[in-house]
């Protein structure tokens, strides 16, 4: 959408350079406003600003023009993205933090949203695209790390170990504990 948007002020200002590039700054300074929101220090985002001003102040043709918006563009895109992902490692890290606390008891998705503030697809959805996984096969990995601590620890029977962790039952705990570790 923004290439598009610089194809159509280049389009609509080819013949007036100045025009063009005033058009181009508007255009830079509505994407920082975005950057903010999106939660990118203000500092950082006057100091783009400046850089906007100055360096555009130097370029004297639309080729190198393009050149310097398309960069531009790039990093700004790259800014808000990192935000982004920041942003979502922090909630990452409450919702791992939180399941990691509640220990063996039973968890749903709709419990771990409310916990950290989001709904359920979101949640499902940050999980998915940040560990590569489902939410539910994350909350068995734990539970089988725990597993593993327990027995290699204590003498449990692997019933209790089951319960201890969060599982209804040895049946399923085996069935979980396969599929997570590939071995019985």
């Amino acid at each position: 959408i923004l290439y598009r948007l610089l194809a159509i002020l280049l389009t609509q200002y080819l013949e007036n350079f100045e025009l063009l590039k005033i058009s181009i700054l508007e255009l830079l300074i509505i994407l920082t406003r975005a950057a903010v929101e999106a939660g990118t220090k203000i500092e950082e985002v006057l100091g783009m600003k400046y850089r906007f001003i100055t360096e555009s102040a130097g370029i004297k043709d639309q080729e190198n023009l393009c050149i310097w918006v398309v960069q531009l563009l790039d990093k700004l895109m790259d800014g808000i993205y990192e935000t982004r992902h920041a942003k979502n490692y922090q909630r990452l890290k409450k919702v791992l933090d939180f399941i990691e606390r509640q220990g063996g008891e039973s968890l749903t998705v709709d419990q771990i949203a409310k916990e950290v503030y989001l709904s359920s697809s979101r949640l499902s959805h940050i999980i998915k695209s940040e560990l590569g996984i489902t939410l539910g096969d994350y909350i068995s990995k734990v539970r089988v790390e725990k597993a593993k601590l327990l027995l290699k620890d204590r003498e449990l029977p692997i019933s209790q170990i089951a319960l201890e962790v969060g599982f209804p039952d040895q049946s399923y705990f085996t069935k979980v504990f396969k599929k997570v570790e590939r071995c019985t």
